[in-house]
């Protein structure tokens, strides 16, 4: 992969930003299955592994066209170097770096946290009990909470439900009310996006239980019909038997 499409992979401009390199990886990352979906996973995975590479060598990448090697004298190397858009060296001890490396240190926590638990993939939590599921969803909560905070970005929250812990429990009544509890108790940001999702999971599982609901009826008139079917070959057979035992007394 060449270094210009690992930024065109990513969705991002080139960048020394290593968390908005993370936050890019991450966000793709949560859309495609590694089980289901391998070689696009991995091809996420390597443009990722490029960037971070670009990022820490402080080689900044044009946004197009093929890479060029050029000499310039020193005066000319400090000039280029206070040009360069992608140089943060400038703002060092501003207030962004700060907020840029909280970021990037959340980010990690939270795979470390993901990795402890064993909660990365949809593999790991197909057969955990619901309940220890839906604690480790509590926990990303506060997490994704201080990095939708943090950058100031509402979309944190789709990165968040696409989870695996927390896909896997998004239906059960206990994490739905955790959710709602969170909104009325608890000022969480963009609580208007928390919101469409908790109306989202209560309209699909209202459908659920409305399918059951069809299934069960369904079942139920299938039986009554067994039912019906049964007690008429019975009356049937009883009917033919006393018909036979008459013309067989009055034969004789």
């Amino acid at each position: 992969m060449g270094q210009m499409n690992c930024w065109k992979v990513l969705g991002i401009e080139p960048t020394k930003d290593k968390a908005a390199i993370k936050c890019a990886f991450a966000k793709l990352a949560h859309r495609v299955s590694p089980e289901d979906q391998p070689e696009e996973y991995q091809r996420i995975h390597d443009a990722y592994k490029q960037a971070m590479m670009i990022a820490k060598r402080s080689a900044a990448p044009a946004a197009s066209g093929a890479a060029q090697v050029t000499i310039s004298k020193p005066d000319e190397q400090q000039e280029k170097k206070e040009e360069d858009p992608y140089d943060f060296s400038i703002v060092a001890g501003a207030p962004e770096e700060h907020y840029d490396m909280s970021v990037e240190r959340l980010l990690d926590f939270i795979v470390e946290f993901k990795e402890r638990n064993g909660i990365t993939t949809f593999a790991d939590v197909a057969n955990r009990k619901s309940q220890g599921l839906i604690i480790m969803a509590a926990d990303l909560f506060g997490m994704y909470a201080d990095l939708a905070i943090m950058m100031n970005d509402c979309s944190v929250w789709d990165s968040y439900f696409e989870e695996p812990a927390v896909k896997s429990v998004a239906y059960e009544p206990g994490f739905r009310k955790f959710l709602r509890d969170q909104i009325e108790h608890h000022n969480p940001p963009y609580p208007e996006k928390l919101d469409e999702y908790c109306k989202k999971f209560a309209e699909e599982v209202a459908k659920t239980q409305e399918e059951l609901r069809r299934r069960d009826e369904i079942e139920k008139k299938k039986e009554r019909r067994d039912m019906m079917l049964i007690i008429t070959a019975v009356v049937t057979l009883l009917i033919i038997t006393i018909v036979e035992a008459v013309i067989a007394y009055y034969g004789s």
